[in-house]
């Protein structure tokens, strides 16, 4: 009897840490989301390029992380990527390198 309830404790421990790391990554990848939009922003107003490169700079690694959080996510199976339908890979292939969209002018 007391295994059984030793075992039961371990599970639900387990599954507390496991929530928690969860949690954690998960709030951090939401953040990190964020910080690259507004990274984003900035460098798209920066008017000095040597301040628009340290920002790229930073943006480029906080993109790191991000995706970093995300793999450590889908490695513990929390994070579930729907794949994309055949029709958006086909219109993705249709518009890959066209420098503007299909219009035809008068």
């Amino acid at each position: 009897m007391y295994e059984k309830s030793v075992t039961k404790q371990k599970v639900k421990a387990n599954a507390e840490i496991r929530f928690e790391l969860k949690d954690k990554l998960t709030d951090m990848l939401m953040d990190e989301k964020q910080l690259l939009l507004n990274y984003q922003t900035a460098i798209s107003g920066m008017i000095n390029n040597d301040m628009r490169d340290v920002l790229i700079e930073n943006r480029d690694d906080i993109q790191g992380a991000q995706i970093g959080f995300l793999n450590d996510l889908l490695n513990i199976g929390e994070y579930n990527v729907d794949s994309a339908a055949d029709s958006v890979i086909d219109m993705l292939f249709t518009f890959k390198n066209k420098g503007q969209l299909m219009f035809e002018t008068q």
